[in-house]
Order: C-alpha cells, then sequence, then structure tokens
C-alpha cells in the first residue's frame, strides 16, 4: 500500500468538511475521486499534503505516517500535488516554473527537465515563454511538469479538466497515464465524473465530506445509481 487515508476528519473553524474518510491508493494505481463542488475532494487533497490540518485520523504514506509532517517534507518523501487553477508564476518562463519543482541543489536537474518534455513536447517550444501567455491546457502542462521535477512517488491532481477543451483534456490525460506506466501512482479528484471512471482503475465518491460509494472504477460505471447520479445517464 502506498497511501493510506485512515478515518480522518477535518474542520474549518467549528465548521465539519470531512467524516471518517478512509481511501486507499497501492503502488502503481491511478484512483479517481469523485463528487460536486463542495463535496470535499480538494480539502482530502490538501489534508494529504499537509496544508490543511485534520483532528482525527491519519494519512500512511509508504508505510509511515505523515500526519504532523510540514507540507516541503512531504514532497521530499515522494508525494506531488498539482492544485486547482495551476497557480503558475505568470510572469516567469515555462523553464523558471518548471525548475522550482527540483530540489535547490540537484544532480540529475536535465534528467527531470528532459522527461516533462518528453512528456509535453509543446512545452519543450516554448521554454523561454512567460507561463502567463500560454494557453489553459499548456498551463496545466507545466503545473504537472512542475510537480513532477520533484521526483513523485505520487501525484495529487486537483480538477485537471477545470477550464480545459475535450480535447486538450484528453491530451494532459495521456501525459498523466505515460507517467503512471513510468511508476508514478495518480490520485485525482475530478468533476468530470464520466472520464475519470474511465481513466482510473479504483474509484471513490465523496458527498457532503463522506465516502458515499467506491469501487472498482468499471463497477461503478455500469453501476444504474452512479450512472443517474453522477454520470447524467439513465437505463
Amino acid at each position: 500500500m502506498l497511501l493510506s487515508v485512515e478515518s480522518l476528519s477535518a474542520s474549518y473553524g467549528n465548521i465539519r468538511v470531512l467524516w471518517d474518510v478512509s481511501i486507499k491508493v497501492e503502488k502503481g494505481e491511478i484512483v479517481a475521486l469523485l463528487g460536486a463542488n463542495g463535496a470535499g475532494k480538494s480539502t482530502l487533497l490538501r489534508c494529504i499534503m499537509g496544508l490543511v490540518r485534520f483532528h482525527d485520523g491519519d494519512v500512511v504514506f509508504d508505510s509511515q505516517s505523515i500526519k504532523r509532517v510540514r507540507p516541503h517534507a512531504i514532497v521530499q518523501r515522494g508525494i506531488a500535488y498539482v492544485a486547482e487553477g495551476r497557480r503558475l508564476f505568470g510572469a516567469m518562463t515555462v523553464e523558471d516554473n518548471l525548475r522550482m519543482g527540483a530540489p535547490r541543489k540537484c544532480d540529475d536537474l536535465k534528467a527531470r527537465m528532459d522527461l516533462v518534455y518528453s512528456l509535453f513536447p509543446a512545452l519543450s517550444e516554448r521554454k523561454e515563454q512567460n507561463a502567463a501567455t500560454l494557453s489553459g491546457g499548456e498551463q496545466q502542462m507545466v503545473a504537472i511538469g512542475r510537480a513532477l521535477t520533484t521526483k513523485p512517488k505520487m501525484l495529487l491532481l486537483d480538477e485537471l479538466s477545470f477550464g480545459l477543451a475535450p480535447k486538450m483534456f484528453e491530451r494532459v490525460l495521456k501525459s498523466i497515464q505515460e507517467a503512471n506506466l513510468l511508476g508514478v501512482s495518480i490520485l485525482m479528484a475530478e468533476q468530470n465524473s464520466e472520464r475519470a471512471l474511465q481513466f482510473s482503475s479504483r474509484a471513490y465518491i465523496m458527498e457532503n465530506g463522506r465516502i458515499s460509494v467506491e469501487g472498482k472504477s468499471q463497477d461503478l460505471i455500469n453501476d444504474p445509481r452512479v450512472k443517474e447520479a453522477y454520470l447524467g445517464l439513465a437505463d
């Protein structure tokens, strides 16, 4: 088991937002985290990264608890986070944004950068271009590339499809799949439920801060309740 979230509960002040959430991600898996806006998906990812403190439960990564580990140390242990909205340094070049993910002293920086450019060839043509001048899809590539230069064991992806045209979303998914084949495990929070289920091996569905449904993605695609409630389909 690479990641195990165990009975996690979290609040913002006096407002409870996560209730006894448990999920698991095996090494090499792509796992989808689905649910409507406000269901708690982003908060859960932020708890895993140490950006939101939780009061009950635990997060175990690579057999060690990271409950009280600071975010930068969690990155060093092998988890990288791509937040919703990309959060790039717009006035910096593509290459400088990518370099921000790597350690300050990095003996294999060129190899890390070459990997990103092999996954996202469009970025290699825009190395000297400021990130703010890129299209939304290209900015998403930079955000993912920056995460990959940390050399992660796992990527947490928050709403990859946000603001992207369907064709660009597919290009980004293809690159994510290639990174997964290289050994990077994926936990993706995504509102495009149908495509996320097709892309992943297992999935969890969140409602009101709780896990309401879990299972193999193919089983959930064929579940009449899931089809009607989350995929907009009905038999």
